[in-house]
């Protein structure tokens, strides 16, 4: 089952980050208030960090409009 904020993790991702084909990442908000806890683990390729930014991105308008929220009030 698919969630609406998955982005597929393509073949040269899956090398580097050891994950088997067919690999999702989920998308979704998260606030991090210390940025000083954030342990680097791998790294991916620039075109798999923009479709995970435009994820992240559609996955919080949702949000705000399930919500009933203003764009311009981001909570």
């Amino acid at each position: 089952m698919r969630y609406r904020a998955d982005v597929p993790v393509h073949f040269p991702d899956t090398i580097t980050l050891g994950l088997t084909d067919g690999a999702v990442i989920r998308c979704k908000p998260r606030v991090c208030f210390n940025l000083a806890d954030l342990v680097p683990v791998g790294s991916v390729s620039s075109s798999l960090m923009v479709r995970i930014k435009i994820a992240i991105e559609r996955e919080m308008d949702a949000r705000r409009i399930e919500a009933g929220i203003p764009k311009y009030l981001v909570v």
